[in-house]
């Protein structure tokens, strides 16, 4: 998803001198406005730059800077997550008025004149439709994105086994905290995903709110 970033990293490693060599490219490496909202953000490389500078024990692994990626991604999923999914999701249920369970409990509820005057009002309806669709969109977009965020831990994993056998005396106790740390954002990513699951489900709900509306007499 280009909110997430749309970028590629080229890397090589001396393990004689433990010197890493990264090439980033990508044309929102150094974005520093949300092209969806206008918002100002951090950039990428802002990010990468400061999350390098706070690794310096791991320096000497060839694997910090692609798990760095990864922490970088997640957090962009994350923000992505709580800043505009959710709350657009939220958002849908409170204007169609049919759901009170979370924090929509204390809410009035419609009644039929209420849905049939939503629905009639065609600017109303188009606009309920077109962000139920997007909202849809983005979450079904961004639970294949965390899949392939997963499938991307377990690669990082394979790696470090593979690195473990090569050059055990090297890596022995770097490798174990860069492990640990995938597997931490392994975790991480798995739950976020779960969360967008239950709001794509939420959001079906709406959908056949939608459609039901369109048959009232």
């Amino acid at each position: 998803m280009f909110q997430l970033g749309n970028y590629g990293l080229a890397l090589s490693h001396s393990f004689e001198t433990g010197a890493t060599s990264a090439f980033l490219h990508g044309w929102s490496l150094l974005t520093q406005t949300n092209h969806v909202t206008g918002a100002p953000m951090l950039s990428h490389t802002e990010r990468i730059q400061e999350l390098i500078k706070s690794s310096v024990s791991l320096w000497a692994h060839p694997l910090l800077i692609p798990l760095i990626l990864l922490e970088e991604h997640k957090y962009r999923v994350e923000s992505f997550v709580q800043q505009e999914l959710s709350p657009k999701t939220t958002s849908l249920e409170s204007r169609l008025g049919v759901t009170y369970s979370g924090r929509l409990a204390g809410g009035m509820p419609f009644g039929p004149a209420d849905l049939r005057q939503l629905m009639g009002n065609e600017e109303d309806r188009i606009s309920l439709t077109s962000l139920l669709n997007t909202t849809m969109t983005d979450s079904i977009n961004l639970l294949g994105v965390l899949k392939w965020d997963l499938r991307y831990c377990q690669f990082l994993c394979r790696v470090q086994d593979q690195l473990q056998q090569f050059h055990p005396d090297v890596l022995t106790s770097l490798g174990r905290e860069i492990k640990e740390s995938i597997e931490t954002s392994e975790c991480a990513i798995t739950s976020t995903s779960e969360f967008v699951d239950a709001m794509k489900q939420r959001l079906d709900l709406q959908l056949a709110v939608v459609c039901s509306l369109n048959t009232l007499p």
